[in-house]
């Protein structure tokens, strides 16, 4: 089976991956990261201690994730590998599964080898959509919607145009609420044309 990890910046054509980060710590026993509650409302995810490198199952998740943290337009280039993970989260919740997220653990003592797969230019309006999937909720977004962005990345990713008007390739238009998408200490402004005023702070995924 074949994983991919998507980078904003090109790292050559094959290139060995050695350097992992601190992600969402998984529970031993449902097999997902599950979110830490205190004061009667969600405080994060608890962070693992062993370093990984994450991945999705797709192409368009990994896409996706990545965009969700970058929050920027341009060149971004997507990489893949044989190499079986160490964890599949890919059907867990939260926006794990739309990621479709996997991770290679302690990649310092077993790198993972990757070849570019392709380079994509990823347009304003996708980044307007992935910030409309979460509107409300920064660890839930509108799953339909997510799943149509993504659709909308595979056909970017497979040499087409992004939608311009993605909801008119769903049976009804989203409801856009521009505003604030509360997440920590500070939050994401969109003026009403969706344009992002201040960034959220990042999750650490797909580094």
């Amino acid at each position: 089976m074949t994983y991919y990890h998507t980078k904003p910046t090109d790292i050559g054509n094959t290139v060995t991956m050695k350097n992992g980060g601190y992600y969402e710590k998984v529970h031993p026993e449902t097999g997902c990261p599950q979110l830490q509650y205190a004061g009667g409302g969600p405080i994060g995810f608890a962070i693992a201690d062993t370093p990984a490198i994450s991945g999705s199952v797709s192409p368009e998740a990994s896409l996706f994730a990545v965009l969700f943290n970058t929050k920027q337009t341009g060149e971004y280039h997507i990489y893949e590998t044989s190499k079986e993970p160490d964890l599949d989260i890919s059907n867990c919740g939260h926006d794990f599964g739309i990621m479709e997220e996997v991770r290679w653990e302690n990649p310092a003592e077993t790198p993972i080898e990757f070849t570019k797969h392709t380079s994509v230019c990823v347009p304003r309006h996708a980044i307007k959509d992935i910030l409309y999937a979460y509107l409300g909720n920064p660890h839930n977004p509108n799953i339909l919607w997510a799943e149509q962005i993504k659709n909308g990345l595979s056909d970017l990713i497979d040499g087409n145009e992004y939608p311009t008007q993605l909801w008119e390739q769903w049976d009804k238009e989203p409801v856009f609420q521009p505003g604030f998408i509360p997440d920590g200490p500070s939050s994401t402004t969109l003026t009403k044309d969706g344009y992002l005023k201040e960034d959220t702070p990042q999750r650490p995924q797909h580094g």
